[in-house]
């Protein structure tokens, strides 16, 4: 559970977790962010409270979280982009430094999550070293840590897990509806009531837009 990971990463020997990712699906962050569905990285200090770097039109997406959210504006992107001019290299590099200053983020940090490659391996390599006090976490071991954390739930975790089942067993039972409203030709095809096949893209739809509707908040893991 959440609560376990100030001692894990004293276990993990870690002092900054920095949780990464972009549009894709990200299971870790989606646990640190208590199901709130927001492009954001999230960075947890040992003995501080996580906190949410977001996209600033998501933020108040991620607020949802319940943490602490800022947006890059708030460690001086605005200058930036007006000092070096469309320049992405630059202002990626300097806006990742302002950041971990801004945060007071060092000691040994480790990285987690999903993302573009290319672009985090260019970070750890040749931006994340000029930042003074702090270490690149490498021990394979602590890709452990969350499934330590995963192993037990607290009480808000085991409503959240609830209440994904109750939302759950709505949407497939109105799958079930959706679907039987259909009917088969004698080929075996599924039609609706104009004759229009139904596919797998169209039940995908529906599945996604009930689970839209109804609030869904991914449950923690």
């Amino acid at each position: 559970m959440k609560s376990d990971l100030d001692h894990l990463m004293e276990k993990y020997n870690v002092d900054v977790l920095f949780v990464y990712g972009g549009e894709e699906p990200n299971m870790i962050r989606n646990y640190m962010l208590n199901g709130a569905q927001a492009t954001a990285m999230v960075i947890k200090k040992r003995g501080e409270p996580a906190v949410v770097l977001a996209n600033p039109m998501e933020k108040e997406i991620a607020e949802k979280s319940g943490l602490k959210v800022y947006t890059s504006y708030d460690f001086g992107m605005a200058d930036l982009q007006k000092q070096y001019k469309g320049d992405a290299e630059a202002i990626t590099r300097e806006s990742t430094i302002s950041l971990f200053k801004g945060l007071g983020l060092r000691g040994r940090v480790g990285f987690v999550g999903t993302g573009d490659f290319a672009r985090f391996n260019w970070l750890i390599h040749h931006v994340i070293p000029q930042i003074p006090d702090v270490e690149i976490v490498t021990d394979y071991k602590l890709g452990e840590l969350f499934g330590e954390a995963y192993g037990t739930k607290d009480v808000q975790e085991i409503e959240s897990l609830k209440e994904a089942g109750r939302l759950s067993s709505e949407v497939v039972a109105a799958t079930w509806d959706f679907i039987a409203s259909h009917r088969a030709n004698a080929d075996g095809t599924i039609v609706d009531a104009e004759g229009k096949p139904l596919t797998v893209g169209d039940v995908k739809q529906f599945v996604i837009t009930k689970i839209w509707k109804k609030g869904w908040k991914m449950p923690p893991a």
